[in-house]
């Protein structure tokens, strides 16, 4: 069973960090108490009122062996190292993500000591084309700097 195939069997579902939230169908929930998300063999549920992981999966009309990722006999290594690629590129791209707001908001501080321009409402358009004149700035300036070393003599 997928992560969306799961998903798709509850109700109130939104996202919450690394995983979904939902309503719980062990119990009477009106907010949402149960996380799922993903592990390395397998998915991940916690109702954070209580209820037992046996309850949850006949709620949704499961067993709790279709929760592993190896669930119809031998462990399928292919399927384990296909899901922890799509994680582990999912993590790549939040950390990318990450660092362009990073970039973003040192861009805006070395702007705004050097100009005293405010740049806070600028729109997406304008960020990206001043970030990108820095960064391609910088560039330049480092491989000036690593082409003027690399000629100098080495000194004994």
């Amino acid at each position: 069973m997928t992560l969306e195939d799961l998903v798709a069997r509850l109700e109130g579902v939104r996202r919450s960090g690394r995983g979904w939230m939902a309503r719980c169908p062990a119990h009477d929930d009106h907010t949402p108490s149960l996380s799922v998300s993903e592990g390395d063999r397998g998915l991940l549920l916690r109702c954070w009122v209580g209820c037992e992981l046996s309850a949850i999966c006949a709620a949704i009309g499961i067993t709790t062996r279709q929760l592993f990722f190896d669930d119809n006999g031998p462990l399928d290594r292919v399927a384990i190292r296909r899901h922890q690629a799509r994680r582990q590129a999912e993590r790549s791209r939040q950390r990318a993500r990450g660092k362009r707001v990073d970039a973003l908001r040192e861009a805006g501080a070395v702007i705004r000591a050097a100009t005293g321009v405010d740049i806070s409402e600028w729109p997406d358009e304008q960020l990206d084309a001043a970030l990108t004149l820095v960064c391609d700035a910088r560039d330049l300036l480092l491989r000036e700097e690593t082409d003027a070393t690399q000629y100098e003599p080495v000194s004994a």
